[in-house]
């Protein structure tokens, strides 16, 4: 004998006992508990993609976040990548991004060695 318990989602529970219905119960609470649920797990889903987006750090710049950030303003950098300059991208061929990596790379691009001191020789 196979004894065989089947929740279906219209708040109805059904014994079945060898592809035989025996019993069928409402289950008052069911759809709402089940409502409940899904609420819960919709809540979830968006902490866990909010925390991921969270701890990713941004990665492209706009113009203006990137002269902020390089110390200058933003008629001095829009002068850089005219003249080609600094590494900038234009992906729809109107708004110029900067990757914050290459913008750093950029940065660190003429570096030049400390003169001995005077009192040092």
């Amino acid at each position: 004998m196979k004894l065989k318990y089947n929740f279906k989602f219209n708040a109805k529970l059904s014994i079945i006992i060898e592809n035989t219905i025996l019993i069928t119960m409402p289950e008052p609470n069911l759809n709402e508990k089940i409502a409940r649920l899904e609420g819960r797990v919709a809540n979830l889903e968006k902490k866990i993609l909010a925390t991921r987006a969270a701890k990713l750090p941004k990665r492209m710049l706009t113009t203006e976040e990137a002269a902020t950030f390089l110390g200058m303003t933003v008629d001095g950098l829009r002068g850089l990548t005219y003249k080609k300059l600094i590494p900038y991208y234009k992906p729809n061929g109107k708004n110029i991004y900067f990757d914050v990596d290459e913008l750093v790379s950029w940065q660190k691009k003429n570096h030049f060695e400390p003169v001995a001191s005077l009192d040092g020789q």
